[in-house]
């Protein structure tokens, strides 16, 4: 599910023009990315599962290759003149203070970054987030039974002479806890033209709590 979150997530992401020119005005461009629904589950879930999924999602390398940090871009300069220069550690801390950012705690610039996570593979790394992060069973109570949630289901796409896959947000509501998953009865899934599925409303299916979203209260708005 990963593959395709990053399909659908990358749409919004280049609907956002221009380059942030220092730490909070990156919050700002980030906060144009996300709608309420994504911030209010990252400002719910523990900040591990947070940077966890905003890594997963590719916004790290989103972040370095759009808004100049292998280059000469404002962002840049600002982080080098704070002492910090290279462009996997400043996308990692761009992504691990939102979550500070959003739950109004204060960030931190400056904080001590592991040299050894530069020598490892993007597969490497993948490893080691997942190993130390908040386990699946430890996330179910952030959904209770009979909770509406957003969850992601699998679509195809007809374009020219190919079919691909990607992913939708789909409705659901949660039906029982089960072992490290939930089992969530679909309710609502946004097709568009050209796209269709194999899941329908009404069907229940096994989903992992960690790839899950939380719908907000009813007219609430971060601020």
């Amino acid at each position: 599910m990963v593959f395709f979150s990053i399909n659908s997530f990358g749409q919004e992401w280049k609907n956002v023009k221009g380059k942030p020119k220092d730490l909070k005005e990156s919050f700002e461009y980030l906060d144009k990315m996300f709608d309420d629904t994504t911030k209010y589950t990252y400002m719910t879930l523990p900040s591990d599962v947070v940077f966890g999924k905003l890594y997963s999602f590719g916004l790290g390398m989103w972040i370095r290759n759009n808004w100049g940090l292998w280059g000469n871009s404002d962002l840049k300069k600002y982080f080098i003149e704070n002492g910090i220069n290279h462009p996997d550690i400043i996308s990692g801390i761009i992504l691990s203070e939102y979550y500070n950012y959003l739950n109004h705690i204060p960030y931190e610039l400056k904080r001590e970054v592991d040299s050894s996570l530069l020598q490892m593979t993007n597969k490497e790394l993948v490893e080691k987030m997942e190993s130390d992060m908040t386990k699946s069973n430890e996330l179910l109570k952030y959904y209770p039974i009979d909770d509406t949630i957003v969850v992601y289901v699998t679509v195809t796409k007809k374009k020219f002479l190919k079919t691909e896959k990607e992913s939708v947000r789909a409705i659901a509501k949660v039906i029982k806890h089960e072992n490290s998953e939930l089992i969530v009865e679909l309710l609502k899934i946004p097709i568009k033209k050209k796209q269709s599925t194999n899941y329908e409303a009404g069907q229940k299916i096994n989903v992992d709590p960690y790839w899950c979203e939380l719908i907000p209260p009813k007219n609430w708005k971060w601020n």
